[in-house]
């Protein structure tokens, strides 16, 4: 069959299934469709907690100096002596 055919053919097939099939025992109370069983007890939340990570997890970080060198804006600049700044003007003490 086709693919449309095939959809067709499957959702007849579950809507006779859920009016020719009884939801209801002779006592009536319902018959589930799957039977729910106790997990084990070892298996919590999708994986085993005894079995070792997956992987060993990310490489150390190198230590830090507290310095960038490879960033060009954290360049510092030689500072100006206050006795050089009273010899400037204020223009050029304003550049400075």
């Amino acid at each position: 069959m086709d693919n449309a055919g095939w959809h067709a053919y499957r959702r007849a097939q579950r809507e006779s299934d859920y009016f020719t099939k009884p939801r209801r025992g002779p006592d009536g109370r319902f018959n589930p469709v799957e039977q729910v069983t106790p997990m084990d007890e070892s298996f919590i939340g999708g994986f085993h907690p005894q079995m070792p990570p997956p992987s060993p997890g990310p490489p150390a970080l190198p230590p830090k100096d507290g310095l960038n060198y490879d960033l060009p804006h954290r360049q510092t600049q030689p500072s100006i002596s206050a006795s050089e700044l009273t010899k400037m003007s204020a223009i050029d003490r304003s550049k400075a």
